[in-house]
């Protein structure tokens, strides 16, 4: 802080003034004590004038009486020479001068017009002073005058016309009185000057540390509140007026620093609201071009002109992971070559920015684009472009794909704030919504087309099971029916008890043969061991009856059933899974060895059929119109009816593994049938 000039510094003030007033009074106080002095020693001297006067009356007295003058005049001598007495005259009342310790002026008439005597004898005798200082030739002296009163004992010589029978002067040196005053004049000035000298030093010690100090540290405070620093505080305890100030300045920087803080705050909410109103206009019109079509590709499309548009980006496409054995799938292009993107997609094999997002779901942002380590970032910058963003896509925290977006290479680095992290954030998650949802309508559709395929097929295995049912009854059944009518014709023109036993026989053996034949058929179509004693012991039928038919070695495990029954929805299901798996194993792996293991744990029923065969292209497989998707599908649509699911894993190396898990009270349950009813 810049010191204030002289003229105006307070500190010159106060000290001048405090000076003033203490001069004032010490002057006064000087001068009323020189006064006291000087009255003072003019009284010892008046005193001594009087005890004087006494004693030279006293001796008049006496020598008047005795009619002796010499010891007046020894005593007029002795007291002319002590201190200080210059003279002493015995004046009649003519003005004759009867004694002196001036010899000379004895007998000599004093003349009352002189100067010296003018000094009193100029005023009316009622107001005469008895004490008067006088100048003279030879110096200063102050003479003190007293009347010698014509008492009752000088009646007797003088007459009593008259009070006064003459004057006795008395003369003495003001010299030694003199230099008193004066010395005591020189002690008062220095006494005065050391006085203000101290005051005057204490005056500006303590107003430099009560009072200038403390308001050049508030004048400090008050600058630093002016250049902004609201968390600067006097902290001045005192409770004089200048710590109130201090404590009320403390105060006002409390409630600026409040205000600031509620401005700051007033501010980033009305910053944060406009962002989050930003973000929910471009989440609105992003969502409503996500939600005009739900084609996988015309969304994407759609989406990412809107990023580029808010990003100001140049370039961007989006990879989505649908298998992870598989890798990622180039679903949407724009501003970019496909060369240099397939170039990119084949670089994620090797490990990139990426592979890194899609592995743990965050966005990846490069501020530098020395920071990307991907090979094919020299593709990029062969078109001006460089990475600059990595969103995932997201969907109930599965990770669907990733977006990427570029921008001009030209520019080394990119600054992006946390609310347009935060958007992108968003964006990836909306988009991955929008995926999710194409996606899943693709699969309705295809789901929709497989249950029509399948239900064009049921009706076809109806139909053909009608077929093969009507040609086994007509060959297995009518053909014996129709020879045991011709055997009863037969039998009716019997003329012999010997023919009609041995048609008889013959009888008894067709029927037993057509009993058979329908108990097969039966069994064919529905095992009956399945709905009289349970699954166990149907599956164990079923190993059986597999083994021999296809030699084909089945290891069957059940586990935590103990001879319980399941719900008949649940057992005829996970039989018919059972046996189309094992169909399939037969038709298809080309298997040596077949597993199958049934689990029931607390409330759920585990089934899993491993082979070791060769095993197919999930894919492939699966696509629209496969021969083979049906029966897969036939049996997913079988655990899905009773609220389970159905795994399918398969590669050439390690065959085939089907996964059913079904929740034991959460099966849909289809009332008013009976267990035969479940095919």
């Amino acid at each position: 802080m810049k010191p204030p000039q002289l003229a105006h510094s307070l500190r010159l003030k106060i000290t001048a003034g405090v000076l003033l007033a203490l001069l004032l009074i010490l002057s006064a106080a000087s001068y009323v004590r020189h006064i006291t002095y000087q009255g003072l020693l003019l009284e010892n001297i008046h005193t001594a004038a009087v005890n004087s006067g006494e004693i030279i009356e006293s001796s008049l007295q006496h020598a008047m009486s005795s009619n002796d003058f010499s010891m007046l005049g020894h005593i007029v001598n002795d007291i002319g020479q002590q201190q200080d007495v210059h003279a002493i005259y015995l004046l009649s009342k003519s003005g004759d001068v009867l004694f002196s310790t001036n010899t000379d002026a004895v007998g000599e008439t004093l003349n009352i017009e002189e100067p010296t005597c003018q000094a009193c004898h100029q005023y009316e005798a009622i107001s005469r002073n008895e004490n008067v200082i006088l100048d003279l030739d030879n110096g200063r002296v102050f003479r003190n005058v007293n009347a010698i009163e014509n008492g009752p004992e000088c009646v007797g010589c003088h007459d009593d016309l008259g009070s006064t029978l003459g004057v006795l002067i008395s003369d003495f040196d003001t010299e030694h009185m003199e230099l008193a005053l004066a010395r005591d004049r020189r002690n008062s000035r220095l006494w005065v000057a050391g006085s203000v000298s101290i005051v005057v030093l204490t005056i500006y010690f303590m107003m430099d540390r009560m009072v200038i100090a403390r308001l050049g540290r508030l004048v400090t405070a008050i600058r630093r509140v002016g250049e902004g620093d609201l968390d600067i505080q006097v902290a001045d305890r005192s409770r004089d007026e200048i710590g109130q100030l201090g404590r009320v300045f403390d105060q006002m920087t409390v409630g600026l620093q409040e205000k600031e803080r509620l401005e700051t705050d007033l501010r980033n909410q009305t910053q944060e609201l406009q962002a989050h109103a930003k973000r929910l206009a471009i989440l609105n019109a992003l969502a409503d071009t996500l939600s005009q079509s739900l084609d996988l590709h015309e969304t994407l499309d759609s989406a990412l002109d809107r990023v580029l548009d808010l990003m100001d980006l140049s370039a961007s496409w989006v990879v989505l992971t649908r298998d992870p054995d598989q890798p990622p799938e180039l679903m949407a292009v724009r501003g970019i070559s496909m060369e240099t993107v397939s170039a990119h997609i084949e670089c994620m094999r090797h490990r990139c920015i990426c592979t890194e997002v899609l592995e743990a779901g965050q966005i990846k942002v490069l501020q530098d684009i020395s920071a990307n380590t991907c090979p094919t970032s020299k593709y990029l910058d062969d078109q001006g472009l460089a990475f600059r963003a990595c969103v995932p896509l997201k969907a109930r925290d599965q990770v669907l794909g990733v977006m990427s977006l570029l921008g001009e290479a030209a520019s080394r680095t990119l600054v992006l704030e946390h609310n347009t992290l935060d958007t992108l954030l968003a964006i990836g998650h909306q988009i991955g919504i929008a995926v999710e949802n194409a996606s899943l309508y693709q699969e309705l559709q295809q789901e929709e087309t497989l249950r029509r395929h399948l239900l064009e097929r049921l009706m076809a295995v109806q139909e053909e099971e009608r077929r093969r049912i009507a040609l086994e009854l007509h060959d297995q059944t009518g053909q014996p029916l129709t020879s045991l009518i011709i055997t009863l014709g037969v039998l009716a023109e019997a003329t012999s008890l010997q023919e009609t036993k041995s048609h008889l026989q013959d009888l008894r053996s067709l029927v037993s043969r057509i009993l058979q034949d329908v108990h097969d058929l039966a069994l064919e179509l529905r095992p009956s061991v399945l709905d009289d004693l349970g699954l166990l012991p149907a599956l164990r039928h079923l190993h059986k009856e597999y083994q021999d038919q296809f030699h084909l070695p089945v290891d069957l495990q059940v586990l935590g059933l103990d001879g319980e029954r399941l719900p008949p929805e649940i057992e005829t299901a996970l039989y018919r899974i059972v046996q189309e798996a094992l169909t399939n194993v037969a038709r298809h792996a080309d298997a040596s060895s077949v597993s199958v293991l049934l689990e029931k744990r607390n409330d759920l029923v585990k089934l899993i059929v491993e082979d070791d065969g060769r095993g197919f292209d999930m894919t492939g497989t699966m696509t629209l119109g496969s021969p083979e998707r049906l029966g897969l599908y036939g049996m997913r649509e079988r655990a899905s009816l009773l609220g389970g699911t159905l795994t399918i894993e398969s590669s050439s190396e390690m065959g085939t593994a089907v996964y059913v898990q079904i929740p034991l009270n959460g099966y849909r349950k289809d009332h008013g049938q009976n267990p035969s009813t479940h095919r």
